[in-house]
């Protein structure tokens, strides 16, 4: 795709990008699946270089099946431009981006690291590194650009029919590639032993034991010192405290906490 220094239009083929293969009810997945071409299909729209991408992958497919796959594509991006996407599809797409957005939930991946890494990828291209984590601008002007139902079927037609900068890739597996990279690995070694002496190959297979050593040597006590530990003492013994404000609602207990969610309300129902 095209440089986009516009943050809106970067959320909004977002957005567009979920709709058409998010999910496995997304149009233009549950065709491609449902044509019996390939085993599955995924991808989407990535802004990790300076020039976006949209990807669009079937894995499990027959070489001969690559221009069927191509022409059923395209075709239903046509369609889907000129018919639209149903609203609750969009709508769906809009509250899995804006969920994920605000709860920002990285796993065991550093949150802090994430979000540095967000901002590198527009900070890496000379562009405003805050603009990937400011998103609720964005995120509202798209919402409202989407009350004119030709809102995504023209993101469809600006940025993939209507883009000639396109290219059809197709890759097969080669039964035989671990075993050609064995032998030319193979023969590399062979190669380089044919120009040692033996004192040369006498010295490596000493340089090997000793290694060998030093690898198997558990270490001392002193060397282990050496290393930071914590202590109990480091520890902070009391609890962070979270706030409660019992209520009742219709006759219903309720706990309520009050604690920055960045917008996302967390509702437990417990039943006794």
């Amino acid at each position: 795709l095209p440089e986009i220094d516009d943050p809106a239009t970067v959320m909004g083929l977002s957005v567009l990008s979920y709709a058409l293969v998010g999910t496995q009810a997304s149009p233009l997945r549950k065709k491609l699946v449902d044509s019996g071409l390939g085993e599955d299909v995924y991808g989407g729209f990535g802004t990790g270089l300076r020039q976006p991408t949209f990807r669009v992958v079937m894995k499990g497919m027959e070489a001969d099946a690559v221009d069927a796959f191509e022409e059923l594509l395209l075709t239903t991006l046509a369609d889907l431009a000129a018919t639209g996407i149903e609203e609750d599809m969009i709508e769906a797409a809009v509250n899995s981006i804006e969920f994920d957005l605000r709860e920002n939930n990285t796993g065991a991946y550093p949150r802090g690291l994430s979000l540095f890494m967000r901002a590198l990828s527009t900070w890496l291209y000379d562009q405003d590194p805050l603009a990937p984590l400011a998103f609720a601008a964005p995120l509202a002007a798209v919402k409202e650009a989407l009350a004119d139902a030709d809102y995504l079927p023209r993101l469809i037609r600006t940025y993939l029919l209507d883009n000639t900068h396109r290219v059809t890739l197709a890759m097969e597996p080669d039964p035989t590639v671990n075993q050609a990279r064995d032998e030319a690995e193979q023969a590399r070694l062979d190669a380089a032993r044919a120009t040692m002496s033996d004192a040369e190959i006498v010295e490596i297979r000493e340089q090997m034991r000793t290694l060998q050593a030093l690898q198997q040597t558990p270490d001392t006590p002193a060397q282990l010192a050496l290393l930071p530990s914590l202590q109990l003492t480091d520890l902070d013994p009391h609890i962070k405290t979270v706030p409660s404000d019992e209520q009742t609602v219709d006759a219903t207990p309720v706990l309520y906490h009050d604690l920055f969610t960045n917008g996302i309300v967390y509702l437990d129902l417990v039943f006794d």
